[in-house]
């Protein structure tokens, strides 16, 4: 008995010390230069998604059964639709999509759907349907900044020093609906920047309008009825 209590109590706190290090591993700051902060963006009218202290909160909060963040997202039935995007970088050209899970490099989507020039503390209101055909990613593309990507793995020169932290961040916030966050630290100040996840954010959610059946499959349907048709006028003749 003593030694299944002991077994019990090394297990559970193993578990706690896996969920401490699990959630100090997603570091999101809050800068000191006139930046919106992500967990401002959350809780903007655009993005109303809870009540933050800081930025380092919003993090743990996501660390945890309730909530989670993702590196894809699953094809649906139905469309993703973004619904506006905030942009808080000082400079960058930048342009962001989405991509087949496990190549960013070969497969962005094209045309991508946000395109935009660098500015500061911009909130532009979108509505862009768009259909994956595949488990995808998101991907920003900052002038002179490089790809990132919302895979860890995707993101070989930006990140991989620090466990389970990419340049780019899904927030599941439950109901279908996501909150996309990027890091656009430059090359010279990796691993991630500084680490603030503003610099480009925007809102995904499903949509209720139906992925309209390819062409094939319309013949395929007509073609099942017609011959359920044949063999019930068969049976009454």
């Amino acid at each position: 008995m003593r030694k299944f209590v002991v077994v019990m109590v090394l297990g559970l706190a193993l578990l706690l010390m896996g969920l401490t290090l699990s959630a100090s591993a997603l570091t999101i700051n809050d800068p000191s230069n006139g930046e919106t902060h992500l967990y401002q963006i959350f809780q903007s009218v655009e993005f109303n998604a809870g009540t933050y202290a800081n930025s380092q909160a919003l993090a743990d909060a996501f660390v945890s059964p309730v909530y989670k963040i993702l590196e894809t997202l699953p094809v649906s039935s139905y469309y993703y639709e973004i619904t506006g995007f905030y942009a808080t970088w000082a400079g960058w050209d930048q342009t962001a999509g989405y991509y087949t899970a496990g190549n960013v490099a070969g497969s962005k989507s094209t045309p991508a759907f946000i395109t935009t020039v660098g500015n500061h503390n911009k909130y532009t209101a979108v509505s862009l349907l768009f259909n994956p055909t595949s488990t995808f990613g998101f991907y920003d593309t900052a002038s002179g900044d490089g790809t990132k990507a919302t895979e860890l793995l995707q993101n070989p020169q930006y990140g991989l020093g620090i466990p389970s932290q990419s340049n780019g961040l899904i927030f599941d916030l439950g109901g279908d609906r996501y909150i996309v966050a990027f890091e656009d630290g430059g090359a010279g100040c990796q691993p991630l920047g500084d680490k603030d996840y503003n610099d480009l954010v925007f809102n995904v959610q499903l949509t209720d309008i139906p992925v309209p059946l390819p062409p094939t499959a319309l013949l395929l349907g007509t073609g099942l009825l017609g011959l359920v048709g044949l063999r019930r006028w068969r049976k009454t003749v």
